[in-house]
C-alpha cells in the first residue's frame, strides 16, 4: 500500500523558508520530537484519511479523520 504522510508546524519563527524547513527537520531528527507529533495519513488507493498520534498506544494511535 502507498500512503501520503503529512505533519504541520504552525507559527514557526524563522528568517526565511529554508531556515523554517531546517528548524523543522532538526526538531524531528535531532531533538527526538517525531514520536510526539500527530501525523495526517492518507491511503493513496482508498483515499481514507487518518490521524496517527505516535505518543499513544497502538490501539489508540490511529483514528479515522
Amino acid at each position: 500500500m502507498e500512503f501520503t504522510v503529512s505533519v504541520t508546524f504552525e507559527c514557526m519563527t524563522a528568517k526565511d523558508p529554508l531556515d523554517a524547513a531546517k528548524k523543522a527537520a532538526k526538531w524531528l531528527l535531532d531533538d527526538c520530537g517525531a514520536e510526539f507529533m500527530i501525523y495526517d495519513v492518507v491511503n493513496e488507493e482508498t483515499k481514507e484519511e487518518f490521524t496517527v498520534d505516535l505518543s499513544e498506544e497502538y490501539g489508540d494511535a490511529v483514528l479515522p479523520k
